[in-house]
């Protein structure tokens, strides 16, 4: 059985039952998968959740995805998603009005109904309205969103969100970091001196690595010592909360983003080190780097972009040609044009037509090059689309969701995963054309 305790499979039953998804068994290893909540994410945040039911099938256990959505409420992917458009940009915007705060997500209300029918006319996703129904805000919407695609997808994983825990369901994990608190300072510190992350800030001698949840959703630093007053909550920072969820769920291995392992930014490497110092039961971590490759349902066709290119250099310099032909022209026969015309008529019609067909070839030309060149430009726009980071709303467009699932497993059980530091990687490329 799994290590799950009652209170996260209580909020991951209520969770299952405002989104009418079944409840996938919690037996055997718990693979864990967790991210913000985001408001239609691309493909890259359900492929998590796909390596993490691919990784469960093939050990025989469940995948947990915890929707983390206490942090701060500072992002626009939060609140709004891209489709590609026929535009100069190459994509328009949906989602809502909100503006960036320093409060955590699920404090943030949810849009109103006519937003949510706008967004639902626009992706074709029907079941936005009926998430809008079942929410009580911003978080909870995109929660219930991003749980009914997984299911459109077939990717049975067990849903829960963080501030629908109980603060006692972690009172084991808060003792830990208070019992060890001034080593977490140091290994903590130490491993920013050896990692030398662009803009983390090393820990005071008197921090925990937690934050103290106002009603309101106003954040503070916890400090030893204090303890969230009655109708707080307490939030975990990144590199506890790597630590204090593995022990909450038991997670035997755990499904890491891109972002989170990189090597200027990323604060997996930190939680590594801090787990490894204070003796701390770590998961095994895994990420999945893999590229989609798929027509947009607004792309066109972008191989002779090269080619359209050189004619359209090609052209622009015949037309570049062609105007300093007739200048020439014009500037040769302007100062003897009367003495030609009293020596003889006949001049006059000779200069008259090879004026005009000079002029003729100069707009000929001028047709050609901007004719070329709106083409070059839709298929330059086309090929930006293609290379752009849409809505998953965009792949389902075009591609049959029970293939998006298949042809991702399919990938993976191709994959030659490589060791890394402390983790494993897997690199796909995988594509729906």
């Amino acid at each position: 059985m799994c290590a799950f305790n009652d209170s996260v499979l209580e909020a991951a039953r209520e969770f299952h039952g405002r989104a009418r998804l079944p409840l996938p068994r919690a037996e055997g290893p718990v693979v864990e998968v967790a991210h913000q909540p985001l408001f239609l994410p691309s493909p890259g945040f359900f492929e998590k959740i796909a390596f993490g039911c691919w990784l469960a099938q093939r050990r025989g256990g469940v995948c947990a995805f915890g929707f983390v959505d206490d942090d701060y409420a500072l992002f626009p992917s939060m609140w709004s998603a891209r489709l590609p458009a026929r535009n100069k940009n190459g994509y328009e915007k949906i989602g809502f009005a909100v503006e960036p705060q320093r409060k955590s997500f699920f404090v943030l209300p949810k849009p109103s109904l006519e937003e949510a029918n706008a967004a639902a006319e626009k992706t074709g996703f029907g079941f936005l309205v009926d998430c809008w129904n079942k929410s009580d805000s911003l978080s909870d919407f995109n929660a219930l969103t991003a749980a009914k695609i997984c299911g459109l997808l077939g990717l049975n994983a067990l849903f829960f969100e963080y501030s629908r825990l109980p603060s006692a369901a972690l009172d084991k994990q808060l003792t830990f970091f208070d019992e060890h608190q001034r080593e977490f300072v140091s290994a903590f510190n130490a491993s920013l001196r050896k990692r030398r992350l662009a803009g983390a800030k090393p820990m005071a001698e008197n921090e925990l690595p937690l934050w103290r949840v106002e009603r309101d959703g106003t954040k503070k630093q916890l400090l030893v010592g204090e303890k969230a007053a009655q109708g707080e909550r307490i939030a975990f920072k990144a590199v506890a909360r790597n630590i204090a969820f593995a022990s909450l769920l038991g997670s035997g291995v755990y499904v890491s983003g891109g972002g989170a392992l990189s090597e200027e930014r990323g604060y997996a490497g930190v939680a590594h080190d801090v787990a490894q110092a204070l003796g701390a039961v770590e998961p095994e971590t895994v990420v999945w780097r893999n590229k989609d490759v798929y027509r947009s349902s607004e792309a066109r066709e972008t191989r002779d972009l090269n080619g359209l290119e050189k004619q359209v250099s090609e052209l622009k310099a015949l037309l570049r040609a062609a105007k300093e032909k007739e200048s020439a022209f014009l500037a040769e026969t302007r100062g003897s044009e009367s003495e030609n015309k009293s020596k003889n008529a006949g001049l006059e019609a000779d200069f008259e037509t090879r004026r005009q067909t000079l002029f003729e070839e100069k707009k000929r030309a001028e047709r050609e090059f901007q004719k070329k060149q709106v083409k070059f430009l839709e298929v330059k726009r086309a090929a930006k689309t293609e290379n752009s980071i849409f809505s998953i709303a965009d792949l389902l467009r075009v591609v049959d969701a029970g293939r998006v699932k298949r042809e991702w497993f399919a990938s993976l059980d191709a994959a030659k995963p490589a060791r890394k530091e402390f983790y494993l990687e897997y690199a796909t490329m995988t594509r729906f054309f």
